[in-house]
């Protein structure tokens, strides 16, 4: 845009008057395609600002959804890692269960062995442990298996004076083993033999097997007399309310009238 000239009030004439108007037309003209320029700049600078503005949006949008995605992975992961730990838990339970079930069967393959061992011994209570301790268990065994030799034999335990220790005495079969134990019963009522048992020679398993159905069998016995004495303390209560007196009362009374 050209300079506006100034013209003092001297200068005015008629001819330089339509210089004048021309000049301020002209910068009329120039300030007017000034204005349109910073307008059309304006315009581009706000459109550009609105642009920015939707990007803005859209990003805002964009990171919402990866904070979205974020917090959904991060969720699942938790789950992972949940579902991990107690995966792993499991597969501790399930070792634990393993161990405890090896360890029984160790024992229980321990027990059985034992037990095998044990299927020929022989256990002797109750010999005195002094020079005549031989001659006893001969003279025992010429009883319990006549007709054959003393097997050799040993002192189970640790030696202490105030206890007499076990003897173990191994047969050669099952069969022998039975004939002996089935000879006991003539151990009875000998007095040379009292204070003396033959027992078989049990795992300490067993030992407590047997006491346990020992207990059992008299539970079960105790229980079996009391239901039975019952029934007869009813019955007699039974007999009594029909006819109208007690039964020993007419016991009483028969025996009299006879």
């Amino acid at each position: 845009m050209a300079p506006v000239e100034r013209t003092s009030v001297n200068e005015l004439n008629e001819d330089n008057i339509p210089q004048m108007l021309r000049s301020i037309m002209q910068s009329n003209n120039e300030i007017r395609e000034s204005m349109k320029k910073l307008n059309s700049k304006m315009d581009n600078t706000i459109t550009i600002i609105q642009n920015l503005e939707t990007t803005c949006q859209a990003l805002d949008k964009r990171l919402t959804i990866i904070e979205q995605t974020n917090n959904e992975i991060a969720d699942r992961v938790s789950a992972v890692e949940t579902n991990q730990n107690s995966t792993e838990s499991q597969v501790n339970a399930i070792q634990t269960d393993l161990n405890h079930i090896n360890k029984a069967i160790g024992t229980e393959i321990h027990e059985q062995m034992n037990r095998y061992q044990r299927r020929l011994n022989i256990m002797v209570m109750g010999i005195p442990e002094n020079a005549d301790a031989a001659k006893t268990l001969k003279k025992l065994f010429e009883i319990i298996w006549p007709g054959q030799q003393l097997p050799p034999w040993s002192r189970i335990g640790e030696e202490k004076p105030e206890k007499t220790r076990p003897v173990r005495i191994t047969v050669g079969s099952a069969e022998e083993r039975r004939t002996i134990f089935g000879n006991c019963k003539l151990l009875k009522n000998l007095v040379q033999f009292k204070g003396i048992s033959v027992k078989k020679d049990l795992t300490k398993q067993q030992q407590a097997e047997v006491k346990h159905n020992y207990a059992t069998r008299a539970v079960t016995k105790e229980n079996t007399l009391r239901n039975l004495k019952s029934r007869e303390n009813k019955r007699k209560a039974d007999s009594d309310d029909e006819t109208g007196e007690p039964s020993q009362k007419r016991i009483s009374h028969t025996n009299q009238m006879e």
